[in-house]
């Protein structure tokens, strides 16, 4: 059972796109990170 569900996620700063069709599903108790440089 997820505790979040994503799908589809999209992100694009102007004409760059970021990442395109994230799908995640985080149970109870998880957790997760994105990491990318700063």
């Amino acid at each position: 059972m997820s505790f979040l569900h994503i799908q589809n996620l999209h992100k694009s700063y102007g004409p760059t796109q970021i990442f395109t069709d994230i799908n995640i599903e985080i149970g109870q108790g998880q957790f997760i990170t994105l990491l990318g440089p700063s």
